[in-house]
């Protein structure tokens, strides 16, 4: 099998990624590829963790907390 361009680019790509910033590396890549790799329960611990909880506001809390609950109402 040939070793064409395409197999060069994809190979020089995969050798220099640390060239580029976590955000470039992750750009175009959303929310829900980038958590699917993780356990909810992880998900979860890392936004309650640390100054994450004061970002959400408590309108927000409030809304996740019903959700929820309408959830559990529904089991």
């Amino acid at each position: 099998m040939p070793y064409t361009a395409n197999d060069f680019y994809r190979e020089f790509t995969r050798s220099h990624l640390d060239w580029l910033s976590v955000q470039e590396r992750l750009n175009g890549v959303s929310l829900e590829e980038r958590i699917k790799d993780f356990s909810p329960e992880d998900v979860l611990d890392t936004l309650l963790s640390g100054d994450m909880l004061a970002r959400v506001s408590p309108e927000k809390w409030e809304q996740f907390v019903q959700q929820l609950r309408h959830q559990d109402q529904q089991k």
